[in-house]
């Protein structure tokens, strides 16, 4: 289930899901089925697709990017601005611009 290069191709993991989905159809304890006979059943399709599901060649976990902390803190800071802007707008006198009301929302 393989190309040339050793990459498992698109078509086989399909299939290889299909053949999953329809075992866990047939077998899970929810459904009325033996939790035991479910993962030997997942066994054989994983072994007849060679190996486990989800271990590709071509999978590559990274670490997260260094720009998360900074998107955490730019997030933090639009709530912070929104929540202030609310406030404020709730205290202007009610024949301002901007001025909210209960009746206006």
């Amino acid at each position: 289930m393989t190309d040339r290069r050793g990459a498992a191709s698109p078509g086989s993991e399909r299939a290889r899901a299909a053949a999953r989905r329809a075992v866990i159809r047939r077998h899970h304890p929810d459904v009325g089925g033996d939790p035991e006979v479910l993962q030997r059943e997942l066994a054989a399709v994983d072994a007849a697709y060679d190996g486990p599901a989800g271990t590709s060649p071509q999978v590559e976990l990274r670490p997260p990017g260094r720009w998360q902390p900074l998107a955490r803190r730019a997030t933090r800071a639009r709530r912070v601005v929104g929540h202030r802007t609310r406030v404020l707008r709730s205290r202007l006198p009610p024949g301002w611009p901007g001025a909210r009301r209960w009746t206006d929302l």
